[in-house]
């Protein structure tokens, strides 16, 4: 899978930033204080954690289905599960991405208009996380970096979520205006499908239940962390404890890293668990096994779940998400002026020996005629549908 040079700069300073934190990390506990630690857990206790944290993507996949109702129950928990597993191999949160693209093969829908669901399930996901934060965190006198990620995480979700409701309610009127102004049919199908995806996702009486669930997955999760401390013989900690190290451990991810969120995650969990009371050769231990115990068993599963969703492997995956239109490409078509019609065929007159059509700025009508009667014999009938799942 090709990265951008963007992209590759982000993952380059994200491997740097695992490192640093691993490195910060293993210099708090000796490795006589982490066996030691780890000695305590029984032997069952990994696989009651892995199954206590699977059941969370019972709630995931009926909000999928939801958000897409082209799918089965069996397909929104999949694609779920195969988004989990991108993330924690795929540089850049690719895993977003990967799910969208299999997630509107199977819709039969757009690439943008799903990607734009999805991106707005997740927000829905952070602002769950922070509220659930926010409330526990009250009940604690943290330190100040605790508190800083409180208000923080507060301000960028709920910032972000009002943002999208005000591109949702006057989305139809950017678009006309990127119409007037650009006259590009590309860029202005890309708003489309992005604007109604929003709308589809957070201006309907589903997003309610929508939110209702992601609340739900995010306590589920939070027991999931509670589970683990008993095991450990971290007693004192409750479920409110366990609330507020969830909510810091999982807004520490989106801290550039690589994948998995390797190092950022545990680094996260430690500070919450220090700002609790907990001693640091009792907190790293736990963030290693609670980290393994969600990670293996996800990246794992989901890629298991390629063949019966349809896919023979990873590479047909990739071509299709290098396919993919992206904002950022556009953008950069448009500074370039070299913006043209991401259909088969486009190129036909080039390969003919009669050289590039420029959409944008075709030399005269005769070549823009050309281009139209390349386009339809092409795809006659769905060049302009934009399908909603």
């Amino acid at each position: 899978m090709k990265l951008s040079s963007k992209q590759t700069v982000k993952f380059i300073i994200g491997l740097g930033i695992s490192a640093l934190a691993i490195w910060y990390l293993s210099g708090l506990v000796s490795w006589q204080e982490f066996n030691r630690a780890l000695k305590i857990i029984p032997p069952h206790a990994p696989i009651l954690i892995v199954l206590s944290y699977l059941t969370g993507f019972i709630l995931r996949g009926v909000r999928s289905k939801l958000l897409f109702a082209k799918l089965t129950w069996f397909q929104s928990t999949a694609t779920v599960l195969l988004g989990y597993a991108g993330n924690n191999v795929l540089p850049a949160r690719m895993g977003e991405v990967l799910r969208g693209v299999i997630t509107a093969r199977l819709c039969g829908d757009t690439k943008t208009h799903v990607i734009s669901i999805v991106f707005v399930e997740r927000v829905f996901d952070g602002l769950s996380v922070v509220l659930l934060l926010g409330l526990a965190s009250s009940f604690f006198e943290l330190n100040g970096v605790i508190r800083g990620v409180v208000l923080g995480g507060l301000g960028l979700f709920v910032g972000v979520f009002f943002a999208l409701v005000v591109l949702g309610l006057i989305g139809e009127k950017l678009v006309s205006v990127a119409k007037l102004r650009l006259r590009q049919p590309r860029i202005e199908r890309f708003l489309q499908s992005l604007v109604y995806g929003i709308r589809h996702a957070m201006l309907k009486p589903i997003a309610i239940v929508v939110f209702l669930l992601s609340l739900g997955t995010w306590f589920i999760e939070g027991c999931v962390y509670l589970l683990t401390f008993k095991y450990f013989g971290l007693t004192d900690l409750g479920l409110l404890a366990a609330l507020v190290c969830m909510g810091v451990a999982n807004l520490a991810v989106l801290i550039p890293s690589s994948p998995g969120g390797l190092g950022v995650f545990h680094w996260g969990l430690t500070q919450a668990m220090l700002a609790l009371g907990v001693a640091q050769s009792r907190a790293i231990p736990v963030t290693v096994v609670l980290h393994a115990c969600q990670i293996v068993p996800t990246t794992i599963l989901g890629f298991l779940l390629l063949k019966p969703l349809g896919f023979k492997n990873m590479k047909e995956v990739s071509e299709q998400i290098e396919q993919s239109e992206t904002a950022e490409t556009l953008v950069a078509s448009v500074k370039e002026g070299t913006v043209r019609e991401c259909i088969p065929g486009t190129n036909e007159m080039e390969e003919q020996g009669k050289g590039k059509i420029s959409e944008t700025n075709p030399s005269d009508a005769s070549q823009k005629t050309e281009l139209e009667q390349i386009r339809h014999r092409n795809n006659p009938d769905k060049f302009d549908e934009i399908r909603i799942g």
